[in-house]
């Protein structure tokens, strides 16, 4: 699997989900596993349970985000203003 073919992680307790537009892929690793090895680039963790493609976001609000596949998965108040700065330059139409 590519980078950019993920939309979203999501923890599950020990595991992870990976979402793709095909298929969810589950690995047990720790969400922080992934943290250290996806680009800052591409992703943003946007909740301790969430790490999402910014390629893939339509949009956020104060306490979500929305998923140009249409998910909105919770936003996490001491990640607003990483994801805020991060997300910031990117177009949403």
């Amino acid at each position: 699997m590519q980078l950019k073919e993920i939309i979203y992680l999501e923890a599950q307790g020990n595991a992870v989900i990976i979402h793709t537009p095909d298929a969810e892929y589950w690995d047990w690793q720790r969400l922080k596993h992934y943290k250290k090895l996806l680009p800052p680039s591409l992703f943003v963790q946007i909740h301790r349970s969430f790490i999402v493609n910014r390629h893939e976001v339509r949009g956020y609000t104060a306490n979500r985000v929305i998923m140009k596949a249409g998910e909105e998965l919770p936003l996490g108040g001491s990640f607003q203003q990483q994801v805020q700065a991060q997300l910031q330059e990117e177009s949403f139409a």
